[in-house]
């Protein structure tokens, strides 16, 4: 039988539950044995769990990394045991990139966010819009919250329009109807 060991960015929030029960839904299909790590969100963690699953010798690691920075050392350890894995949302060297389209998803949100907007009478005249980034995680998955704000701005009258290259993880202010917040792990 195959084996997968799946190890999550988290095991709260619902996008990491909901993306554990997919996996393990998938596997039961399959009939492949999937042995899930929960990170914590932390990178001490992910990298304790990255010796456990080397020693394991799984057929395959899907890594959700927390941490950008700990991606190389998490590529190393996999290389090193021989093991093939896939980096999911956050890329690293030594192991091919999985991520959901960050466009197309930040055009949604935009375009939903936008209907309820105008559904309330709020513009760029009476509303602030709040993001939330985590900027450990680094620009692959930041620049969906930024593009977000972006997109809505265009959608939205009075909103202030920013070129998405001028916002980065240390940006605070959005023009004058943007503001942006280290959102941590939530």
């Amino acid at each position: 039988m195959k084996t997968v060991d799946f190890a999550n960015y988290s095991d709260s929030g619902l996008l990491f539950v909901s993306m554990q029960n997919g996996i393990m839904s998938a596997a039961k299909t399959l009939g492949v044995n999937v042995q899930n790590y929960n990170n914590q969100a932390s990178a001490s963690t992910t990298l304790e769990n990255a010796k456990i699953m080397a020693q394991g010798n799984p057929n395959l690691v899907l890594e959700y990394d927390p941490v950008a920075d700990v991606g190389p050392r998490l590529g190393q350890t996999f290389a090193s045991a021989g093991i093939k894995c896939i980096a999911v949302n956050i890329p690293f060297s030594g192991c091919p990139w999985f991520n959901q389209s960050d466009s197309a998803l930040a055009k949604q949100m935009a375009q939903q966010m936008a209907k309820l907007m105008k559904q309330r009478n709020w513009t760029g005249g009476n509303t602030t819009v709040v993001i939330m980034d985590h900027p450990q995680d680094g620009p692959s998955v930041n620049t969906f919250v930024w593009q977000c704000y972006t997109d809505l701005a265009a959608l939205v009258p009075g909103m202030s329009r920013v070129p998405l290259s001028k916002i980065t993880a240390s940006t605070t202010s959005i023009g004058s109807t943007g503001l942006q917040i280290d959102g941590g792990d939530t």
